[in-house]
């Protein structure tokens, strides 16, 4: 399985399970944001530290030279015509270079009290408070020269550079540290380091490549930017954490974490109920959850929508029923987080509980809320029906019948009140608490979310969703803003492309209501646009060109549940 995974450093970076290092190729906008020169650079995504530490360049006969990238799970490589270097991450807190035929510079962000330290043996400490570590880096092989001027509270620069012997590598590792500690051993070799590394993701990315062959090769580049946007617990962050990037999007969000739990049960149980649970850490006495946490920071301004229930169920059809321990949690977290909508979200007791702001629902600036808030929305009402179903289903296996009835008749009034007040006879509408009016113009596929009650909406209501469903597909799915509408945008976020979340949600929903076809449909343009433009964050709905954060998991993990569940039943 040692193949290519993505050519493209700068949509995915190289990096491994459990660490929070990784190497991105700076450019574009990221570049033009940060005043870095572009290139190659090794980042930290830990959650409130400056991204990146050191610039990466090849340097052949006394100048920097452009090499060409070329990577595997275990190794990345810069090829020049005079050499080149290897880059493999052996475990979560080390990098291990090994240089042949030119000479690999290292330069370190400047910033203020950053500090290149002397150890014996020829090591050096670059103590680096931006990143809030420090990196020791210990030669190997080869000839290690250091420049760092001291100049009362900084160095001037700090630059480092490696040069092999004649035709021997030189090698270098590059120690991640928290806290001062000694220098550990590297006295492993590069290639069986790297042949065990590739053995660790060869092992998590065989279930996925049960899909269909044309979609194998995407599979193994989800897999792989699933498991390694994976970081090890520390601080906010209790379990292992699958980030929705190693880009830019560095934390996890309140509903993208279920999406990569469901993903991650293909593979690897446990992993998926820690990414399951991973935001309960966080719940608080009332039952909310985080909108999202990192190692560093948590925000509880907002919420994301109550999609849970729906996922776990879901993924007890991969892995079959939770052990009783699990489940008596995952029903306590889920019905403290289900009373909290109807307890602080719902001010009119009426039943629908409300958004406060378009970040609660996931869909940021979607078109529907150009109304004053809160909102009453239909998808909102209809989550948690999809919800209290899972409860009644969990507190029956757990053997409450009582609660189990009670979760019954509070969804079957949830659906009631959602048909009575947010269904106008053509479409579920998304209504101002303020106004009692809906947005205009807004000609959105959010209305359409609902459909993931299957066949607990009237057939009139599923026939009127599919209807509309349809009308705003595109060659690669289904758009979030009708192309249209006079409010699209080509690359608007909510307002018209597409977004895994929304296609798996539809999809999902159409196959619970009947319509095999049309959901196979829909899940096989979305991996074919997955297999033409990777797995961004969203995708123009037209062209499918990747737009914003190019290395999204949920997008990937969306991805490697429609290819391995949806297209091969």
């Amino acid at each position: 399985m040692n193949s290519q995974i993505n050519p493209d450093i700068a949509a995915i970076p190289f990096s491994r399970w459990g660490s929070y290092l990784a190497i991105s190729q700076l450019a574009g906008e990221k570049h033009a944001r940060t005043g870095l020169p572009a290139g190659l650079w090794l980042r930290s995504v830990h959650g409130a530290a400056a991204s990146e530490v050191m610039l990466l360049e090849l340097i052949a006969n006394g100048a920097p030279v452009a090499g060409e990238v070329s990577r595997t799970a275990s190794v990345l490589t810069l090829h020049h015509r005079h050499g080149r270097v290897e880059i493999c991450l052996p475990t979560a807190h080390t990098v291990r270079l090994r240089v042949r035929g030119v000479t690999l510079r290292l330069t370190a962000r400047p910033f203020r009290n950053h500090v290149a330290i002397p150890e014996p043996g020829g090591h050096w400490i670059f103590n680096m408070a931006a990143n809030y570590r420090s990196y020791r880096l210990v030669p190997l092989a080869g000839t290690f020269t250091v420049d760092a001027p001291w100049q009362g509270q900084q160095c001037t620069h700090m630059i480092a550079e490696l040069t092999p012997a004649g035709n021997a590598a030189a090698e270098l590792a590059i120690e991640e540290l928290s806290w001062a500690r000694p220098a550990q051993d590297h006295s492993g070799n590069f290639d069986v380091l790297a042949q065990n590394v590739q053995a660790e993701f060869d092992a998590f990315c065989r279930p996925f490549l049960r899909c269909a062959a044309p979609l194998r090769d995407a599979a193994a580049a989800a897999a792989y930017l699933d498991w390694s946007s994976v970081v090890h617990p520390l601080g906010n962050l209790k379990r292992p954490a699958m980030l929705m990037s190693k880009n830019w999007m560095t934390n996890v969000w309140a509903w993208d974490h279920a999406f990569n739990a469901w993903a991650v049960a293909l593979t690897d149980r446990d992993l998926a109920w820690d990414q399951f649970m991973i935001m309960f850490d966080h719940q608080d006495e009332n039952g909310q959850i985080p909108d999202y946490i990192n190692d560093v920071r948590l925000l509880t301004c907002f919420v994301k929508p109550p999609i849970h229930g729906w996922i776990l169920t879901r993924m007890m059809e991969l892995t079959g029923s939770l052990p009783p321990e699990r489940l008596a949690q995952a029903y306590d977290v889920l019905s403290q987080w289900t009373d909290w909508w109807f307890t602080y979200r719902n001010p009119d007791r009426d039943g629908l509980p409300v958004y406060w702001h378009g970040n609660d629902s996931g869909w940021d600036n979607c078109t529907v809320f150009a109304v004053p808030l809160p909102l009453k929305a239909a998808d909102l009402a209809a989550f948690l029906v999809v919800q209290m179903d899972a409860l009644a289903d969990f507190a029956a296996k757990l053997g409450r019948p009582a609660e189990s009835a009670n979760w019954r008749r509070r969804a079957d009034a949830t659906l009631q009140a959602l048909i009575t007040t947010l269904w106008d006879g053509t479409k579920f509408r998304c209504l101002s608490t303020i106004t009692r009016k809906a947005a205009a113009p807004s000609d959105s596929v959010f209305g359409c979310l609902p459909i993931i009650l299957g066949q607990r909406l009237p057939i009139e209501i599923r026939k009127a969703l599919v209807t509309e469903i349809k009308r705003h597909l595109t060659a690669w799915g289904p758009a979030t803003e009708h192309p249209s509408s006079p409010v699209y945008e080509p690359d608007g976020y909510w307002r018209g492309p597409i977004w895994a979340p929304s296609t798996m949600i539809l999809v999902d929903g159409l196959r619970a209501a009947g319509e095999t076809e049309l959901a196979r449909d829909i899940a096989g343009r979305f991996c074919k646009l997955c297999v033409k433009s990777g797995f961004a964050e969203n995708f123009d709905a037209l062209t499918g060109a990747p737009l914003r954060d190019r290395g999204y998991t949920w997008t990937s993990s969306v991805f490697l549940v429609l290819a391995n569940r949806y297209l091969t039943a």
